[in-house]
């Protein structure tokens, strides 16, 4: 079905132009999804190269940085991470000029941010990482929770991703702390279940990098109940599950539920 849509979309676009071009970047960037969801790096990688340049096809620049934030991702995914960076910066200073009018430029303006602060901390840069994330949250502060460009906006998420980065940086301490004293939304509508998903996810490596087995392993209960097949694919929790086991003597029939769950052989 996708791959028809892409064919249908590109003939459009040399009849219509800039809005059948911001349809195609939207399609592209569900075949990345599916493509980085499903193991094939190489696919999701030719998916955000033809994103971005529909993006710029589509004459938005917002929509353009949007695509840059789905790029730095992949880039990070197969080790660009210096190169994710760069082209994170290079598309902030881009936007910069349209935040001071344009409540949406600041909303993605703050995921930019937010996304080098993530990968700032894969590379152990604590104060680039905490800079970055702290600018998100202070922008987040002035946008409504909500979804721009199908990126998650707003406070809450940029809290999820903290607790991923300091759990980067080493620092279990603070990532328990802010996992603790964020509130989770009453429902779906804002913050969706797939990133809810990855809180819990990053809250139960806080509690194993904090020596709290039994805490990462109510945290991966959380993040299965709201999206069981993504916790099934994701390759962070398999690696999670198993250190779980590394440090109890004894697999507690939860542990082994998870692992069924994800796919872990005993």
């Amino acid at each position: 079905m996708l791959p028809d849509l892409v064919d249908r979309l590109l003939v459009t676009a040399r009849e219509e132009g800039e809005p059948a071009y911001a349809m195609l970047t939207d399609a592209y960037r569900a075949a990345n999804s599916l493509s980085h969801k499903l193991g094939y790096n190489d696919l999701s990688m030719t998916a955000t190269e033809r994103m971005e340049w529909a993006a710029t096809q589509s004459g938005d620049p917002l929509r353009l940085a949007s695509a840059h934030f789905v790029k730095a991702s992949t880039l990070a995914r197969i080790g660009a991470t210096r190169q994710a960076m760069r082209l994170l910066t290079r598309s902030m200073a881009e936007i910069e000029p349209l935040i001071g009018s344009d409540q949406t430029a600041m909303a993605v303006y703050s995921t930019l941010h937010m996304k080098a602060g993530a990968i700032a901390a894969t590379l152990t840069d604590a104060v680039a990482s905490r800079m970055h994330l702290d600018e998100a949250a202070r922008l987040a502060e002035r946008v409504p929770e909500g979804v721009v460009y199908d990126t998650v906006v707003g406070t809450t998420n940029v809290r999820f991703y903290q607790v991923g980065a300091e759990v980067d940086l080493g620092d279990a301490a603070r990532a328990v702390e802010i996992a603790k004293t964020t509130q989770l939304p009453k429902t779906t509508l804002t913050v969706g279940a797939e990133r809810q998903t990855y809180f819990w996810l990053d809250t139960a490596r806080a509690h194993l990098l904090a020596g709290n087995p039994d805490a990462a392993i109510e945290a991966l209960l959380e993040s299965r109940a709201l999206a069981p097949e993504h916790f099934r694919a994701n390759p962070t929790v398999k690696a999670t599950v198993r250190a779980i086991a590394d440090q109890q003597r004894r697999a507690s029939n939860t542990l082994r539920s998870l692992a069924n769950s994800a796919g872990v052989a005993d």
